[in-house]
């Protein structure tokens, strides 16, 4: 199932592996096949962002990758700072909006996440699976019904676990349901493509 992994290179909020355990991840899962971008932590400025995406590149050696923001936090100049550094994609907008260009950065908004699904409104499980299943199947019709080109979904791969057995137990629903549907899966490398091309043609 072609899937983007989001891995930081930076400590913050809850976020706080070395450097040299995100290097290992990122050769790892680059090695692999597997899609890697910046699950970013810097929001705030132009030169703090610039300095995270440098040193991603340089520790991954990719010529293009995107980013999603941790705790999707975001200010009035975080997206076109993004772009501006050289970001080829984004996905911290969560929205029923199509996929749109900043700069040469792709925004993809997403709709779908875990902690959104289970959690809220308590910081903890508010929701058991029965409930996240039908809340979900929801927020799919809606995306059908507004015909988007693209279903975003973020899932924090510390919940694949059966110590979170409510959060492994929907993702694995989720996944089986969309191949019910028939829905294509893609990466974001992938749908920055196909984006492309449609706007050449």
């Amino acid at each position: 199932m072609p899937t983007t992994y989001f891995i930081g290179v930076n400590n913050g909020v809850g976020l706080s592996y070395t450097k040299q355990q995100a290097a290992f991840w990122i050769h790892k899962m680059l090695q692999m096949g597997c899609e890697v971008g910046v699950h970013g932590i810097e929001f705030e400025n132009f030169e703090k962002i610039n300095s995270e995406y440098s040193l991603f590149k340089d520790i991954s050696k990719q010529a293009t990758f995107g980013t999603r923001m941790h705790y999707i936090r975001t200010n009035e100049q975080t997206f076109s700072n993004m772009a501006k550094a050289g970001y080829s994609f984004d996905s911290s907008e969560m929205s029923f909006k199509a996929p749109y260009k900043i700069g040469s950065m792709w925004e993809f908004p997403f709709q779908i996440m875990d902690g959104y699904i289970i959690e809220k409104p308590k910081q903890w499980q508010s929701k058991n699976f029965a409930q996240s299943c039908e809340e979900t199947k929801k927020i799919i019709d809606k995306v059908v019904d507004l015909k988007l080109p693209y279903l975003g979904i973020d899932f924090h791969d510390r919940y694949f676990s059966d110590s979170h057995k409510t959060w492994k137990d929907w993702y694995m629903w989720l996944i089986e349901y969309l191949v019910s549907q028939k829905i294509e899966f893609v990466n974001f490398k992938q749908a920055v493509g196909e984006l492309d091309n449609s706007t050449i043609r």
